[in-house]
């Protein structure tokens, strides 16, 4: 009876592990991460956003190009951290608070991408398989982990295509619906989800012109109708000023494409500097995923293996998207991986496909050659898997082809046991033992550091953001604080770069989180280097 009910609902049963495994895996390690990104921005931006739509002053809406889906969300787990009585500047409580929608619909998205692939490829191995090498895709994980929006762009990006080329297969009008509503989502989350939106139309209008799929006008114009639809009923900025918002949104499209990244500390070559995203791809990628998506290549143009019309040509679709993804962005040279993480994650899939068409030819081995393969590639599994779900969020995954100090780094970075304070409460704890009540501090996240100083009479103004230190008002300034994440990125303003670090400044004291420097505290750089 109960293996009868099992059989029956297998697939939700399927959908629903998925999702807990999804769900654990972002959820462990969600409360560990806050870049300037997003506390100077996100969270300023959706706290001004859900103010304006809950007091009905539209007018005050922030003009932005992307996010607006991302600040609904934001916005309303602000209002429920304000309920609960939780202070945004504390990083240990309001982190859980504000991702913990958006992991929600991360991990339902990813669920759903088996739904999907079991639908256009009417095999529960191959969406099996590809939903586990997304689940052991590092890239899609640890950005899934960050406040911040590629993650979901990319899988509302995956569900549209893969709805569209449902439709295609089974003409069956909702598909299209589906299609057009997460392509939307995607468009209103992030505004480089237009790339996308230009390939899959330009897939329906190539397809409309050579008569393929049995395509007409008004398939196109029902999925486009759609797309606008969702934009206007959740986009508030199109009922106050539309011509303003599209004209801004085009411009961030265009900017979020072309734009060059500059960052101070960059020393790469010039080689490695236009090749980023294939070099990078090369050594952040896991060994297991490339070797599969190699072989899914050859097995595939080979013809060793056959797809019927609708499955081919999504795969066509994917290998396109990929080489696209990778051309576009290395000719605007954006220089961040997250940039192509839809063509890293289609990727993943077919691997994952790959993955699937290996098992098949394994299991047709006599039993000693299968035995041993089959052992072999779940232990290969098990490593990616221990090496993958501890990651803390900002540390690119690094696979064996990387520098060995890259990977003996993340070895001992482990998103599960990071404080959520991010060193800030030991910060706070080092200017208390000073005993020093008129000390002035420069710090990146001023707000929390802020947050934990007050508690010992320290006030607003003795704590100013970095970003606001100039040589005019550098003497004034006691102590800065950096904090790694900053570093990383190199955002620091260039008269402070240069006294630092081209003068070798020690810091003052290094606090290390889980075995990693992460925050340092400088005396005033500009009296240490008149003293020498």
């Amino acid at each position: 009876m109960l293996k009868n009910k099992i059989k029956k609902h297998k697939d939700k049963l399927i959908f629903l592990g998925i999702f807990i495994v999804a769900f654990l895996t972002r959820f462990l390690g969600m409360a560990n991460f806050i870049n300037i990104d997003a506390a100077g921005v996100w969270i300023y931006r959706a706290n001004k956003f859900i103010n304006a739509i809950t007091t009905f002053n539209l007018q005050d809406l922030p003009l932005i190009g992307q996010g607006t889906f991302f600040m609904g969300l934001l916005g309303s787990s602000i209002k429920i951290a304000g309920f609960l009585k939780i202070n945004l500047n504390d990083p240990e409580k309001f982190l859980i608070i504000a991702k913990l929608p958006i992991v929600l619909i991360t991990s339902f998205t990813i669920a759903y991408l088996y739904i999907l692939f079991k639908k256009l490829f009417d095999s529960r191995g191959i969406a099996l398989s590809v939903c586990l090498f997304l689940l052991v895709d590092p890239i899609l994980l640890y950005n899934s982990r960050m406040l911040h929006l590629d993650a979901l762009t990319t899988n509302f990006i995956l569900l549209s295509t893969l709805s569209l080329f449902i439709f295609l297969k089974n003409k069956q009008k909702y598909n299209l619906i589906i299609s057009g509503i997460f392509i939307a989502l995607a468009l209103l989350t992030r505004s480089s989800a237009v790339v996308a939106l230009i390939a899959l139309f330009y897939f329906f209008a190539v397809s409309i012109v050579y008569k393929k799929y049995n395509l007409k006008f008004k398939d196109i114009f029902t999925w486009v109708l759609i797309i606008l639809s969702v934009a206007i009923i959740l986009c508030p900025n199109l009922w106050v000023n539309p011509y303003t918002f599209f004209e801004h949104y085009i411009e961030r499209a265009i900017v979020g494409v072309t734009t060059i990244h500059e960052y101070p500390n960059y020393n790469e070559s010039a080689i490695i500097r236009n090749l980023y995203y294939f070099i990078h791809s090369l050594i952040t990628i896991p060994i297991i995923t490339q070797l599969l998506f190699f072989f899914f290549i050859f097995v595939y143009f080979t013809k060793n293996v056959k797809f019927k019309k609708t499955k081919k040509s999504f795969i066509n679709f994917s290998i396109l998207l990929i080489i696209f993804y990778f051309i576009l962005f290395t000719f605007a040279q954006k220089n961040a991986i997250k940039y192509i993480l839809p063509a890293l994650t289609l990727i993943s899939i077919l691997a994952g496909i790959g993955f699937y068409l290996l098992i098949k030819k394994i299991n047709q081995l006599s039993r000693p050659k299968k035995s041993i393969l089959t052992s072999l590639i779940l232990i290969i599994l098990l490593i990616q898997i221990y090496n993958i779900y501890s990651l803390y969020p900002y540390y690119d995954y690094k696979n064996i082809l990387s520098k060995p100090l890259a990977r003996t780094e993340l070895k001992k970075s482990n998103a599960f046991f990071w404080n959520g304070d991010q060193g800030l409460k030991q910060v706070a704890e080092y200017f208390i033992s000073l005993n020093n009540n008129d000390i002035k501090i420069a710090s990146w996240h001023r707000a929390s550091l802020l947050f934990f100083c007050k508690k010992h009479n320290f006030t607003k103004e003795q704590i100013i953001p970095i970003y606001e230190v100039n040589e005019k008002n550098l003497k004034e300034i006691d102590y800065f604080v950096l904090t790694n994440d900053q570093v990383h990125r190199g955002i620091l303003q260039n008269f402070l770069q240069k006294i630092i670090y081209e003068k070798n400044l020690k810091p003052e004291k290094t606090i290390k989180i889980n075995n990693i420097e992460y925050v340092w505290i400088y005396k005033n750089p500009l009296k240490v280097y008149e003293q020498q």
